[in-house]
């Protein structure tokens, strides 16, 4: 267990776990670090072979898809920050909307090969992964996922010398297994150690060979499902016509004894999935389920009662295995198919249809998906397709409120021409993602008017450009047509890579007052495209907008287009919201403005503002 946490202490903590909600909250639109790194790759491979084949009850599903993700992201960019390269391909594809596609396809590649399903692939990168898809994606991610399946499957014929079955199904109805008789019940082999091959219909022949003196006529149930692989359990708990391979007591007792070592299993900073254990505890309580019907009605076989030949303790395992694993992570369609493609067994589609909706119905009501608890608990801000605030059990309409009732407020704005001492000091006494631009004149009609927004990094790499430093107080009549920093280069750095160097300066600009009469022109640099709404726009629309075109930073204006707030993804998030529309709404408020007031914070009074006293000081939006 220390060999598989070590690496995430020493290495980058991003490596533990499966990644699947550092996948989904990045896809969102939150920004995770160190989530795609190298160093990452090779943390979460060596951790998950190690997990996997240690024997413990964990899969290697969901690092595989992080894995997956891993490979589209350094694809598409051909650099490294880490190896310190920077190829000259794929230059087209450096931008944030190709460079999410990628991941997307390689998350969906990734269930592809894990599964042996290409379309579950697809419909789980669109149903779970994805916060944003389009049509043009869909062709091309399915693509992938066609290619890695076919490729894992090669791969898998090493082992039968590359000879090709022609069957991609995961979980196979026809294989033969060893399984492990004991010895006067406690061993799990015979003495003589020869381990007899049967197929999983010839139950009446698990037995220790007959020339043994200790034979006895059993196995040993708990060991056959315990000793081998999660997989392999999973087979024979999904296999047919098998109606009294297992008894109620060894099911009762892996089930318990399953269940508590896969919780804590996925509670250390190991790289696994929860697949594996979501499948075999749902195939263990379907399969009880399924021989308390035998053990109601009997034994029913195809040759003599065709009619009843549904009722199986197989079948049931693989209704009980869909369902367990809808309810613990919601999904619907995917999951569907993924149960299809693994077990080649289109008869139980509607049963098995119909058991996932009712375990997602009934998992709504209790808590939040798996998934999404995990981003809670990481701190991930996530924005669902729709918002969903609840006040006294009852669910709010938020077309009763306004954008002005959410928004941070007062809003720290920068003027086109600053000082490069104020926008150090800015950057050290506030942890905002972007700052709003207003115009520096005092003139009533451009007083506070809403010019675009300037982001923190973009302000990061203008400071440590020295030639942009200017003495001159008046702006200039016109842009210059080449600025002296490439706006594209600009807007395609996500972060300062020198971070030492870089808080050097800040502190020597900030304490050295001989920057107060050197400046830099921000108005070349400025986004003027970015969104911006009005303070009585409807708070559910303010949200649907804000999720759908993926933005970090809404600008609120009042009647004059005067900044008056700004909402980033923390304030969408539901438990912000609920503080600040609870005591409105314990009023019986929900439609009347907010009593608060905006007021500015000008360059000035950055510094001497703390973060208590300023409500408008967050951390950075991630």
């Amino acid at each position: 267990m220390r060999l598989f946490i070590l690496p995430h202490c020493i290495f980058p903590p991003s490596a533990a776990g499966s990644g699947l909600p550092e996948l989904i909250g990045y896809l969102n639109g939150a920004l995770v670090r160190h989530i795609f790194n190298i160093k990452t790759l090779v943390v979460k491979f060596f951790s998950c072979a190690c997990a996997v084949s240690s024997g413990l009850p964990v899969g290697p599903e969901g690092p595989m898809i992080h894995m997956g993700s891993l490979v589209g992201a350094g694809l598409s960019q051909f650099k490294s920050v880490t190896l310190g390269f920077s190829l000259p391909f794929f230059e087209r594809f450096r931008n944030p909307e190709d460079r999410r596609n990628f991941i997307s396809a390689g998350s969906a590649a990734g269930v592809a090969s894990a599964f042996g399903a290409p379309v579950g692939g697809l419909l789980f990168a669109m149903e779970e992964v994805s916060s944003f898809w389009s049509m043009k994606l869909s062709w091309q991610v399915f693509f992938s996922c066609m290619v890695s399946t076919v490729t894992t499957d090669l791969f898998n014929s090493a082992f039968s010398s590359f000879r090709y079955d022609g069957n991609l199904v995961y979980l196979r109805q026809t294989s033969t297994y060893y399984f492990k008789p004991v010895n006067k019940g406690l061993s799990p082999q015979c003495l003589d150690s020869n381990t007899t091959a049967y197929t999983e219909k010839s139950v009446s022949y698990y037995t220790c060979p007959q020339t043994n003196s200790d034979y006895n006529k059993t196995f040993s149930q708990v060991a056959t499902l315990l000793f081998v692989t999660g997989e392999e359990a999973i087979h024979h708990l999904f296999s047919r016509e098998t109606h009294w391979e297992f008894t109620y007591l060894p099911l009762f007792t892996v089930l318990i004894f399953y269940f508590i070592l896969a919780c804590w299993s996925c509670g250390p900073s190991i790289s696994a999935g929860l697949v594996v254990p979501m499948l075999y505890i749902g195939a263990l309580y379907g399969r009880i389920i399924g021989l308390t019907m035998v053990s109601m009605f009997g034994v029913k076989d195809v040759e003599q009662d065709e009619y009843w030949a549904w009722m199986d303790p197989g079948a049931f395992a693989l209704i009980g295995a869909a369902s367990f694993f809808g309810g613990v992570s919601r999904l619907t369609m995917s999951l569907t198919v993924i149960m299809m493609e693994i077990t080649n067994d289109v008869q139980f589609l509607l049963p098995i249809m119909v058991a996932i909706m009712t375990a997602k119905w009934v998992g709504d009501l209790f808590t939040h998906p798996l998934y999404h608890a995990l981003l809670e608990v990481k701190c991930i801000p996530f924005l669902d397709s729709e918002p969903v605030i609840m006040h006294a059990k009852k669910n709010v309409n938020l077309e009763l409120f306004t954008a002005r009732q959410a928004m941070a407020t007062p809003p720290v704005v920068v003027h086109p021409r600053e000082s490069v001492r104020r926008l150090s000091n800015l950057l050290i006494n506030t942890k905002h993602g972007g700052y709003p631009m207003v115009p520096g004149s005092d003139a009533p009609e451009k007083k506070d008017k809403f010019m675009g927004i300037i982001t923190r990094v973009e302000l990061e790499i203008l400071l440590l450009n020295e030639q942009l430093f200017e003495t001159t107080t008046e702006e200039p009549d016109h842009e210059p047509e080449i600025n002296a920093l490439d706006y594209q280069k600009l807007q395609l750095i996500e972060k300062v890579q020198d971070v030492n160097r870089l808080d050097e300066l800040i502190v020597s600009y900030a304490e050295n007052p001989m920057y107060d009469n050197i400046f830099i022109n921000l108005g070349p640099y400025v986004n003027h495209s970015a969104t911006s709404i009005q303070e009585s726009f409807s708070l559910h629309r303010t949200y649907i907008i804000f999720r759908t075109l993926g933005l970090r930073h809404l600008t609120v204006l009042n009647g004059q287009n005067q900044v008056v707030g700004i909402i980033t993804r923390k304030d969408l998030m539901g438990f912000r919201m609920e503080e600040k529309l609870g005591p409105l709404l314990d009023r019986g408020e929900g439609n009347v403005d907010d009593i608060i007031t905006p007021r500015y914070v000008e360059m000035s009074q950055v510094s001497k503002l703390s973060l208590e006293e300023s409500n408008g000081v967050r951390e950075v939006d991630v």
